[in-house]
């Protein structure tokens, strides 16, 4: 049996979102500690990423780089295709292996991106921000 969130993802993504903060730590020298997830844990993205910035005293900002402006811009994806778009673009897993930690088929795995990539042109252009742009 599967459970989903009332986002329609799976409960047992947590899984996902403690790899990508491990990653997103390791990349900036720090470590993955229990305090660290005690802090992030059930929390919304906009909360998690605002206990981040303070637990980890990171001084990054939008302004700093493109690649943070785009992850801001991710972030406002409902989490079904955030989730999506992490493994795939972010991780670098296959859409067969990103499919297979989501528990959906391949070709929900694709529709999952497809909407996702157009949602995701539609935040950009709210934010007056073009491709060219960044």
């Amino acid at each position: 049996m599967l459970l989903f969130d009332m986002d329609g993802t799976l409960i047992d993504s947590n899984g996902v979102w403690r790899e990508v903060d491990r990653t997103f730590l390791a990349r900036r020298g720090l470590s993955y500690t229990h305090a660290y997830y005690e802090g992030v844990a059930h929390t919304t993205l906009p909360t998690a990423a605002k206990f981040t910035k303070e637990f980890c005293k990171l001084t990054e900002s939008c302004e700093d780089s493109k690649d943070r402006c785009l992850m801001e811009y991710l972030l406002k994806l409902p989490r079904l295709y955030r989730t999506a778009f992490l493994l795939y673009y972010v991780m670098g897993y296959s859409i067969r292996e990103s499919a297979g930690i989501l528990h959906v088929t391949e070709g929900a795995m694709k529709k999952r991106l497809e909407r996702g990539r157009r949602k995701f042109k539609e935040i950009m252009e709210q934010e007056g921000v073009t491709e060219d742009g960044l």
